[in-house]
Formats: structure tokens, sequence, C-alpha cells
């Protein structure tokens, strides 16, 4: 037997901390309200990679809206968005200390995505949830709109952090011109002697005023050298060359960031302890 549906809604969210590029830790939950509403009048949604769809088995969303205005009081849906990782306000560029909840409404876009989608505008809420990280509202009387468009995505943006080595030679490595870089070139500033919290001496090398976004994979692959002094043929002095003491140094782990200022602003910084 054939059934027909109508896609009503489509939402995608990205995160380019992801090497999917779709955000993995969101799941979206009708509120007990909404639950009841979807049962009511048949509406069904369906999780997919990425987002999720709401859709209805042979009604139009005009009549649709209709009988939810005449109805409901309430006047919206609300999707609660649940957060499986903690660790989500770490890596996704949000305000610093801030604890609050997100909320996403139809009514309230900013622009639209390479494939056609309408992005919806976060609006931040200082009151944060027990229960869920955000909320998007569907409002009845945008319900009309959604027969010419009904794909939405959000966008989140990998926080960018300054990324600190601490470089412990336990073994006594011989470093007599160290440099922390990766194929491009790219180094890092340092080495600057500190002392760790556990009092252990060790060299510092920082990305510095350069921030580099958060990944859940190692999308930048900086290596541990150690500049050899060049060594003289005659006249003519050979290049300088460079032996790997670390290959593949870790990528920060989001659970741990600590507050730095660069450029006379607050910043975070991920610090990584590397033992030789």
């Amino acid at each position: 037997m054939k059934i027909n549906y109508n896609i009503f809604f489509d939402l995608m969210v990205g995160h380019n901390y992801y090497e999917s590029g779709w955000c993995e830790c969101l799941t979206f939950q009708p509120d007990p309200e909404t639950k009841q509403l979807f049962k009511r009048y048949q509406i069904g949604i369906s999780s997919v990679a990425g987002g999720f769809r709401l859709y209805t088995f042979g009604r139009s969303i005009t009549a649709l809206q209709k009988s939810l205005t005449d109805i409901s009081s309430r006047g919206y849906f609300q999707l609660n968005i649940i957060c499986n990782d903690a660790s989500f306000y770490n890596f996704t560029e949000l305000p610093i200390d801030w604890a609050g909840s997100i909320e996403y409404n139809i009514g309230n876009t900013s622009g639209q995505a390479a494939n056609g989608s309408i992005i919806l505008g976060p609006t931040l809420i200082p009151r944060q949830q027990y229960n869920y990280a955000g909320k998007i509202l569907l409002n009845f009387e945008d319900f009309p709109s959604l027969e010419e468009q009904p794909r939405f995505c959000i966008e989140y943006t990998p926080r960018a952090t300054q990324w600190q080595y601490y470089v412990i030679n336990q073994s006594a490595v011989e470093l007599s011109s160290p440099v922390i870089e990766d194929k491009q070139k790219n180094t890092f500033d340092g080495p600057q002697q500190v002392m760790t919290e556990l009092g252990q001496t060790a060299m510092l090398f920082s990305s510095g005023d350069r921030l580099l976004p958060l990944s859940n994979w190692p999308k930048y692959k900086f290596n541990l050298l150690n500049r050899l002094p060049p060594k003289s043929q005659g006249t003519v002095t050979a290049a300088t060359t460079a032996k790997i003491v670390f290959k593949g140094l870790p990528n920060p782990n989001p659970d741990f960031v600590s507050p730095v200022l660069v450029n006379n602003r607050q910043q975070l910084s991920s610090p990584m302890y590397v033992y030789l």
C-alpha cells in the first residue's frame, strides 16, 4: 500500500568540528505539548544524519495550520535540543564562560546556505535549562512560508584556541634547537622554559596570536623537530637540517581549556603535555 506523506520541515545541523561536517552530538525531541499535538494530528518526526524531518500524512500545511491555530493556545511547536557531549560548549564558538540555552525560531533567519537552505539565526538565552541545551520553535503563523521552502539549517563554528605544547624532556633527549612546525613550515612560538602545575620543568611552545580551530580528528599535523647546525663544506655552508624528535603531536582535547589573553582579548588556550 502506498502511503502519501508531505515533508513540511527539514532541518540539517552542520558543525566543522566533526570530520563529517554534521553536528553529531545533538538530537531533537518534541516537548510534551508538541508530542501530544504530533500524535493527535499524525505528524511524524524522523531523525536523519545531522538533523530531522517533520511530515504529515495527506494533510496540507494550510489545513494543518488552521487546525492547530483553532485548538492550541500556545501557537507553536517546540523541539528541544538535547546535547550528549558536555564539551560542546568548549569546542563551539560561543561566548566564553557563557551558561545558557540557544533558541531558534523559523521566523528568525540569517541568510541562505550554499545548498539553498535557510539559515536559522541563534538567540542566546541567559537561562540554562536542566534537561536540554536549546529549543527550536515553529510558529503556526509562519507555516505558509514552509510550503515554498521547508529546508532549514543551523551552522555551528568550531572554537579557535591558542594551542600550547608543554614538552617535558624526562629522557634528557638532546635538543639544541627545538622547534614545532608542520609540513607547510607553520611554526610555534618558543620554546620558553616554564614550570608546570606539577612542578616539572617544561619547554612551552605556543601558537601565539594564531588561533587554531578545534576538531575531532587530526586536522593539523605538527612535529617536534631539532634543528641541527649547518655543516660547512669549504667556503660553502650547507642548508640547515632538522631531525624529527616527535612525529604527529597530539591535537587538543576540548575537555581541557584555560583562559588566556591574546592581543588584549580574552580567549581560550588548549594545553597539551608531551613527554620525551
